[in-house]
């Protein structure tokens, strides 16, 4: 009886912490909420939450938040959070891709080599993103500064048009960012 007990505990124990691992972000998100976290501090509310992205077989989940305004001891205080979970740890190849981004003007957020970079439609450089890669590096979390005019246009925005482009994929996702 003994044996089983250890046992037992030892299955509830190895599936309790990787079904925490698994659902981390959504158990931030309710905990935030029961603990009234202000929202900044998360990323913003979470606009909408695309699991498995058809187009895109090396992401399991691309979560749009909605732009932060107002953050308090964050690095920008206006910003726009996307996070992007891989099934496989973020390898260099995968560091390589693009986010096009219609509010309706198109920008276009590249990452390479740990950095990203947002551009207009002409190709004209706009600011750095604050890049993040978390969760043993299966997690990227992107956080577009809204200090440029033509960014903060997504404040406003009903919806906004997603394209993330790997080497030899493409997903596209429409947000609708005022559910």
């Amino acid at each position: 009886m003994r044996k089983l007990k250890k046992l037992f505990i030892t299955i509830v124990c190895f599936w309790g912490i990787a079904i925490f691992f698994m659902a981390s972000s959504n158990l931030s998100d309710a905990l935030g909420k029961v603990l009234h976290v202000h929202p900044s501090y998360t990323g913003g509310d979470i606009a909408k939450v695309i699991t498995e992205p058809t187009g895109a077989p090396q992401l399991a989940r691309y979560t749009v938040h909605k732009p932060v305004t107002n953050a308090k001891w964050q690095q920008n205080a206006e910003y726009w959070q996307l996070v992007l979970d891989f099934k496989e740890g973020v390898i260099a190849d995968k560091q390589n891709f693009k986010i096009k981004i219609e509010l309706p003007e198109v920008f276009e957020v590249q990452i390479q080599n740990n950095e990203g970079r947002v551009y207009d439609n002409n190709g004209n450089y706009i600011c750095n993103t604050e890049l993040y890669i978390l969760n043993d590096n299966s997690q990227l979390k992107l956080r577009i500064p809204l200090q440029d005019k033509r960014l903060q246009k997504v404040l406003g925005a009903a919806t906004t048009h997603h394209t993330i482009i790997f080497e030899d994929d493409e997903a596209s996702f429409e947000i609708n960012m005022k559910n």
